[in-house]
């Protein structure tokens, strides 16, 4: 395992004073720590950097350590609807990222699911192309009609 560099701490540590709303994985990436380190998360922040973040870095960690997903869609929804009620935008830009946190996911459709059929069996090919035939009937009934 290479040993990092001062810079590559004093990144990091900035980064996480900054806050880190696309998460932690992303700010050990961009300080230069290689992907396997980033994907353990907070877990992989070394002792060093933990020791020299503010007060206000350790605030905001402590926060992030602590917000429930519960905690967190109530708040992003607040957020929302206190906007909608008063008519601006403050703050929903960060709401949308909070709310996108894979471990709310508020953003995303329900359900991912679609059918696919290979290969019917004859029996639905049948009741189909009889379904298609009197639905052809009909429409050919009514352009008749005009």
């Amino acid at each position: 395992m290479a040993r990092r560099t001062r810079e590559q701490r004093r990144q990091l540590m900035d980064r996480i004073e900054q806050g880190v709303p696309e998460g932690i994985c992303k700010a050990l990436k961009d300080a230069g720590y290689p992907d396997s380190m980033a994907r353990q998360g907070w877990n992989a922040v070394p002792q060093k950097v933990m020791a020299m973040l503010s007060a206000k870095g350790r605030k905001l960690m402590e926060l992030g350590r602590n917000l429930t997903p519960e905690s967190q869609e109530h708040l992003v929804r607040g957020r929302l609807a206190h906007n909608t009620m008063i008519g601006k935008d403050g703050g929903a830009m960060s709401a949308k990222i909070l709310g996108s946190d894979r471990r709310v996911n508020m953003f995303v459709p329900d359900s991912h699911a679609g059918l696919i059929v290979l290969n019917a069996p004859l029996r639905m090919v049948e009741q189909f192309e009889r379904i298609a035939g009197e639905a052809n009937k009909v429409l050919e009934g009514k352009t008749d009609e005009q």
